[in-house]
């Protein structure tokens, strides 16, 4: 959601806002919320709206926004819901001149995916299972934002595959075992 100047809501927050008969705005304004980088505010709609909770996730000013900070707020926000242990999350379009769809949906869901990792592999309690929906806007910008959601998840997989290997004992992965494991990783490619 943006948030233009604090406490003025624009684009897809503004009509979420005017479902809830502006108790978004209001809330956000006792919280004092100003939108700054990787703050997060969630409000219950009390079933005003279709969605049980909504989330605003501070990305800073909006004229010197990058895809980066795209990427944090979305590790930031998958982080709050994983933490209060809601299943779903869903982020709303999100439309800026200088950034494509397909760019944003990858940060958004290597964010998430990064944003959320756990190296449960010995413990007992696994952590728990969000899953992210990414929305489009229109049809023609749901084929981006599915290509941009598949291209930030192979990232983000290989990215927290090398974290579990990391995380791994060296008595489990031992210099011989990692050179094996590369050599199975790469079997088939050139």
């Amino acid at each position: 959601m943006c948030l233009r100047a604090p406490g003025r809501l624009e684009a897809v927050a503004a009509k979420i806002d005017q479902a809830l008969g502006g108790l978004l705005a209001r809330a956000l304004h006792d919280e004092r919320f100003t939108g700054e980088a990787g703050k997060v505010f969630m409000l219950h709609t009390l079933g005003r709206f279709p969605a049980a909770r909504i989330a605003v996730v501070g990305m800073g000013d909006r004229n010197t926004l990058t895809l980066d900070r795209h990427r944090l707020a979305a590790a930031a926000v998958s982080r709050a819901a994983q933490d209060r242990k809601l299943n779903r999350l869903a982020f709303a379009p999100f439309q800026h001149p200088a950034m494509e769809p397909i760019e944003v949906a990858a940060v958004r869901t290597e964010g998430a995916l990064l944003g959320t990792y756990a190296f449960t592999k010995y413990r007992k309690d696994k952590s728990h299972n969000l899953d992210v929906d990414l929305l489009a806007a229109n049809r023609a910008e749901a084929t981006a934002v599915e290509a941009g959601r598949r291209r930030g998840q192979v990232i983000a997989e290989a990215v927290n595959y090398a974290r579990d290997l990391v995380n791994e004992p060296a008595n489990v992965l031992s210099p011989d075992a990692l050179a094996a494991e590369a050599r199975r990783i790469m079997r088939g490619t050139k």
